[in-house]
């Protein structure tokens, strides 16, 4: 690999606390900020010599965090004093990162369920790659609700990136999730997403993942693996609202029709047994429905 690519000026960690603890926000930053800015590295890059930077975006509201210890931690804290949306929260992301006249922008949930080792691999290769942005493809993982509904959310996830890609035209990433809640952008995705993004909720990722692969600009799909997620505020009604944002984005014929299409595929056959389909698919009528 050439190591002579090259570098950003600028290279930011933008990461999202949305209604998590603040001990587990504390902690990943640290974690992050060890893995991302060590001169530890198993990419064979070697060392990357970057400015760095870190914004901490806090969707909350007064008094659940301790913003001192927090602010101790980052060097920019974006603090909204009221809970304005999971999505909202991204995008006041990508505008603190733009502000701060970023290169490339490094945008991760702060949940814990990315190994920062694992966030650092792909930062290192994003840092030397000529993509516009990496949208990391989530390997198989069973994933909570909040509300302890049966609902397998990582099949739910898998079908909704599945509508995005079909209807993008992406035949080669119909098998992809595409919303491990990290992505890495350069400039022109960061200013094509701080132009067109509408999302205030969870659907953010679906957005930002059709707008993106619906451009022109050169994507990097390359996979991740995550950690079993102890916290999450996600819950069945939230992934109905997803499937109402596609439905309202594609159009419900073309999500009913995707379904079909979906529940057709080997490798969803193989790994959703005939009950689980068969809720998705109720879950899907209510959703529509609704």
């Amino acid at each position: 690999m050439d190591n002579t690519a090259p570098r950003p000026a600028l290279f930011v960690l933008a990461a999202m606390s949305y209604r998590l603890p603040q001990d587990h926000v504390a902690a990943f930053l640290d974690e992050c900020r060890r893995g991302l800015f060590s001169q530890a590295d198993s990419t064979g890059l070697g060392e990357l010599s970057f400015e760095t930077r870190t914004i901490l975006v806090v969707d909350e509201w007064e008094g659940v965090y301790d913003l001192a210890r927090l602010a101790s931690r980052v060097d920019v804290l974006s603090f909204s004093g009221r809970r304005r949306g999971f999505g909202t929260a991204r995008s006041t992301a990508i505008a603190e990162a733009r502000l701060a006249g970023a290169d490339r922008a490094l945008l991760v949930d702060a949940d814990g369920q990315h190994d920062p080792v694992e966030v650092a691999r792909l930062a290192r290769l994003f840092a030397v790659s000529e993509k516009a942005a990496f949208i990391p493809h989530r390997r198989a993982v069973d994933l909570p609700l909040c509300d302890g509904g049966d609902l397998d959310r990582g099949l739910a996830e898998r079908f909704e990136a599945y509508i995005v890609a079909r209807a993008c035209h992406r035949d080669d990433l119909q098998q992809a999730d595409m919303q491990p809640g990290l992505f890495m952008f350069d400039r022109r995705a960061l200013d094509l997403l701080a132009a067109s993004m509408e999302s205030r909720a969870y659907s953010w990722d679906l957005e930002a993942t059709g707008r993106l692969v619906g451009s022109d600009l050169p994507l990097g799909f390359p996979e991740v693996d995550t950690r079993p997620q102890s916290v999450t505020f996600f819950s069945t009604t939230d992934s109905q609202a997803n499937l109402r944002f596609l439905a309202d984005r594609f159009g419900e014929a073309s999500v009913r029709a995707g379904w079909q299409s979906f529940v057709a595929q080997p490798w969803v056959r193989q790994r959703s047994p005939d009950e689980a389909l068969g809720r998705h698919a109720r879950h899907l009528d209510e959703a529509l429905s609704s």
